[in-house]
């Protein structure tokens, strides 16, 4: 295996959010995702990476770095107790539909695996969320990779209130906006 320290990975801890999955731009350049509302100047084990642009509203809440390290098409899948283990090789990107279960991995909450029950949801300004069952995430989440399997689903976004019990319900950006919103795709190669 390689030495994980020197890539960027999706499902990383940045310096306030969660890295979501490596990205491709059409010239080819790689980079690394996360959420569009996090702060524009972000580092990942202590390297800073660039911003290059982010997008909160129609498409959802997305944004994408470079960094001094080459990014993958690698993301850490997360355990229960530990966020940066189980790395995972993106094989696909694919579209939520309600009751698939997804999972999420960020850097406070860790992975957590819920239902999907509403897709085509807007929440302040931004549309094309998909709602889950339940807040399970934390603060510092946001961006961090949603997936089943080798399969890339979206990055987390945050969480709304919703007037049917648990009333709190985690919302994730679709993979398959990423390009809408900023030209790029999530790297499956």
């Amino acid at each position: 295996g390689d030495d994980s320290s020197s890539y960027h990975h999706g499902g990383e801890a940045l310096s306030t959010c969660s890295s979501g999955f490596g990205t491709k731009n059409v010239a080819g350049a790689r980079g690394i995702s996360t959420a569009g509302h996090c702060s524009n100047s972000q580092s990942d084990d202590g390297s800073s990476l660039t911003y290059r642009a982010g997008h909160v509203g129609t498409h959802g809440d997305f944004q994408w770095h470079t960094g001094p390290k080459p990014e993958t098409d690698d993301f850490y899948a997360g355990s229960s107790s530990s966020t940066e283990v189980n790395l995972r090789d993106v094989s696909a990107r694919g579209t939520p539909v309600v009751g698939q279960s997804l999972c999420k991995n960020g850097k406070n909450g860790h992975q957590d695996c819920q239902g999907v029950r509403k897709i085509n949801v807007c929440y302040s300004g931004m549309c094309n969320l998909v709602q889950m069952n339940a807040r399970l995430a934390e603060s510092g989440d946001s961006g961090g990779p949603v997936y089943s399997g080798n399969t890339a689903y979206g990055l987390h976004q945050g969480w709304h209130y919703d007037p049917v019990w648990p009333f709190d319900r985690d919302l994730f950006s679709r993979a398959d906006r990423i390009d809408n919103a900023l030209g790029i795709t999530v790297a499956i190669s």
